[in-house]
């Protein structure tokens, strides 16, 4: 115990990282923020998992969600009904929520949403041993059919039969439209969700090209003004635990739902090597968007190099032109190899 009557964090966080589960389980795992945050809905988002989801399948479910230190609006509803298993500069609390094991870790707020894909490595090192798929939300995510956890789970099944329980699940979101500003500029069509990425099979991103593709590596194009955009959509990234340690817990980019769909169509394109499917949808996001005609107004292309924010960039508040742009393709690419490799030795 230390000092304050608390168990030492790391004591405290092998008592509290482990729930009684003995199946595979699904880890949903994402930052939350109140604070001058209008779309936090947090409590909605996980009551509506509660609700489409049986007492059976909560119980193949955990909770992780990281919270800023300085987030004063957090509500008493969640700081008085957790249990504080260690506190000071970093927190640790948890509950089990309406029947799913719930973790609070509060934190240093870092560079805010530049930093989620820091935030999410760190989640996806706390999941429970038997972590089978990691799922990244918001917390103005909400569930809307039921099904969802047998529906990953069967799919996780699948991939250890395909692809050793390598799995990306693309967007399921029952508001999907594909992020394609570029109709004018190419003279393409929009698909449909299911034109893009059918339900069960393995997505080949046909409708990517693989000079396009060699274009957004080699900083020619941005994603933004390409057919691969268009796979994007309104994305929950779901991913297998295992496939998060073979690349290392690392994203590179706080567009972690750009950093899969590239991710997936490296590995389709340049290695043949399908792990992107879908299931039926069944969430959507409560937010305030701007219009796709207003975005397409606001966005332009622009040499890789360039000082304007883009999908491609990782970026830093305050720092216009912090990019590694090249860096961060060259580390993908190396990630895919690694997954082929692990692949053909595992």
């Amino acid at each position: 115990m230390t000092k304050d009557n608390t168990l030492h964090p790391s004591i405290a966080l092998e008592a509290a990282v482990k729930p009684e589960i003995g199946n595979t389980i699904i880890s949903i795992a994402f930052s939350s923020r109140f604070k001058n945050n209008a779309n936090c809905n947090l409590l909605k988002c996980l009551d509506s998992i509660v609700k489409t989801t049986t007492k059976k399948e909560r119980e193949r479910l955990e909770v992780l969600i990281k919270m800023d230190l300085d987030d004063t609006s957090i509500p008493d509803e969640i700081i008085k009904t957790f249990t504080v298993i260690h506190k000071g500069k970093y927190f640790l609390l948890h509950r089990n929520y309406k029947g799913i094991h719930t973790r609070i870790f509060i934190y240093s707020r870092g560079e805010g949403r530049s930093d989620l894909h820091n935030a999410l490595s760190y989640l996806g090192t706390m999941v429970s041993y038997e972590s089978a798929v990691i799922m990244n939300i918001a917390d103005d995510f909400i569930f809307t059919k039921s099904g969802w956890v047998t529906n990953t789970l069967n799919l996780y099944d699948i991939s250890l039969k395909k692809n050793k329980g390598m799995l990306i699940i693309g967007p399921c979101s029952e508001n999907f439209t594909p992020l394609s500003y570029t109709e004018n500029k190419l003279g393409k069509h929009k698909k449909t969700q299911d034109e893009l990425m059918p339900i069960g099979k393995w997505c080949d991103f046909n409708y990517v090209t693989h000079n396009e593709l060699d274009e957004i590596i080699n900083g020619q194009k941005t994603v933004l003004w390409t057919n691969l955009n268009q796979y994007i959509g309104e994305y929950c990234p779901i991913f297998s635990t295992k496939l998060f340690n073979i690349i290392s817990g690392q994203f590179w980019m706080a567009n972690i739902d750009t950093y899969f769909t590239i991710l997936g169509a490296v590995l389709a394109l340049k290695h043949n090597i399908k792990i992107t499917s879908r299931i039926e949808n069944f969430y959507i996001r409560e937010q305030e968007i701007q219009s796709t005609k207003e975005l397409a107004r606001q966005h332009k292309p622009v040499p890789w190099d360039s000082g304007s924010l883009d999908y491609n960039f990782n970026t830093v508040f305050n720092y216009s032109k912090v990019r590694n742009c090249k860096s961060f393709f060259n580390l993908l690419l190396q990630q895919a190899l690694n997954i082929k490799l692990n692949l053909k030795n595992d």
